[in-house]
């Protein structure tokens, strides 16, 4: 009597929900092993262990799927900035910047393949409006602009909050890319003073309002 085939190892079923984190997870994995250029859904599927085609229930294309990743990429940096800030008890709002800074540069740093996916790789940037911020409780955006209006009010300086705070995002956001690409190489102490420097240079260097007024119409003619 002939012997019946082995049946194949059944796969792994997944319950309404489960197969989205379990590609999520598959995807952050395949794109720090590969880079996000090279990441396709198929292939995330392939390493779950479903039917490709049971992934498009959760993601229409891979681009969605990089979006999910950044977005939980902004999850965790702003809840890596709050729990920084809350644990170095700093008061002085220019205190709690630099802390706030060296947390951005660690977290792009302990996280690059995820970093460059949440600016640039995935085509996303904080403002994405597909990106769901509106589900983080204060994004790492808002902790600093709130944190730039603090020292603004404290020292009466009359600056812009939106311009401040985006120079600042500037100079820690280039400061991390460079550290990422390899172009700067600095041991952690090193990092951490060229980030309280670089704060200080940009928070004593902005121009006054009526400096900036002046530039303004400089541009103008």
């Amino acid at each position: 009597m002939a012997k019946k085939p082995p049946k194949p190892a059944p796969r792994g079923r997944y319950h309404h929900g489960d197969l989205r984190t379990a590609l999520l997870a598959a995807a952050a994995e395949l794109v720090r092993q590969d880079g996000a250029a090279a990441f396709s859904l198929r292939e995330a599927a392939r390493k779950v262990g479903v039917d490709p085609a049971a992934s498009y229930r959760h993601f229409r294309d891979r681009g969605e799927v990089l979006l999910a990743l950044a977005q939980q990429g902004f999850e965790a940096l702003a809840a890596d900035i709050t729990k920084a800030v809350a644990a170095a008890g700093a008061v002085e709002p220019e205190l709690a910047l630099a802390v706030m800074g060296k947390r951005y540069v660690r977290f792009a740093l302990a996280h690059p393949a995820e970093f460059r996916v949440m600016f640039g790789e995935s085509g996303t940037t904080a403002q994405d409006p597909r990106l769901r911020l509106p589900t983080i409780p204060r994004t790492a955006y808002e902790q600093l602009e709130d944190l730039v209006g603090a020292w603004n009010r404290q020292g009466k300086h009359g600056l812009d909050v939106t311009l401040c705070a985006r120079a600042l995002w500037a100079g820690v956001h280039g400061l991390a890319r460079l550290l990422l690409d390899g172009a700067l190489v600095l041991d952690e102490a090193e990092t951490d003073a060229l980030v309280e420097t670089l704060i200080e240079s940009l928070l004593r260097g902005l121009p006054k309002p009526e400096a900036a007024q002046q530039v303004a119409k400089r541009r103008r003619k």
